[in-house]
């Protein structure tokens, strides 16, 4: 704590003024989800920008489709407005929001039970229709996001944590318990 201050380098104004309009972006697509009562976790197709998008360099670009969860962006000198997102669910970007949804769920129920990072856990899942197609379908992306070793359908005793979710229109039960 005796050193001095580190001298600032040069500023990079071009790349703090790309930043401000980027922040300001993320702002207005997030205002239109809140207005489509649409979830950042429920990824869309297409966010689409006025202007020509040589204002923006591409590291920045991809920030802004992170922050906003689309997949893709379109710059067209023709818009109204800033910013306009096409909430459009196709089934399949649907389908991606209730495993987002599912995922979000076993974290929050692992973060509950007091397990660490890493800690290996069994998923008991009771679910009728899409949710279970759904859980079978996205199995190996499950497992290795939220450390997960085996799927077992069936409700059990002996849980570590247990909840019912509502995703969408369909219920799910859940529990975990370690390895």
């Amino acid at each position: 704590h005796w050193e001095d201050w580190p001298k600032a380098e040069k500023r990079d104004e071009k790349l703090e003024r790309e930043m401000e309009l980027v922040r300001d972006l993320v702002t207005k697509a997030l205002a239109g989800r809140a207005k489509a009562q649409l979830k950042v976790r429920q990824p869309l197709s297409l966010l689409r920008i006025k202007g020509n998008g040589k204002e923006i360099r591409k590291d920045l670009l991809t920030l802004l489709k992170d922050e906003v969860n689309v997949k893709g962006i379109l710059f067209d000198k023709n818009l109204k407005s800033d910013v306009e997102l096409d909430t459009v669910l196709t089934p399949e970007l649907k389908e991606e929001g209730q495993v987002r949804e599912i995922l979000r769920s076993i974290q929050e129920m692992r973060k509950e039970a007091g397990y660490r990072p890493g800690e290996e856990t069994v998923l008991y899942y009771e679910s009728k229709g899409e949710l279970a197609d759904i859980l079978e379908a996205h199995q190996d992306l499950i497992k290795k996001n939220s450390n997960i070793q085996r799927f077992i359908v069936g409700k059990t005793s002996n849980l570590d944590k247990e909840k019912q979710v509502l995703i969408g229109n369909f219920s799910l039960w859940l529990g975990i318990t370690k390895t």
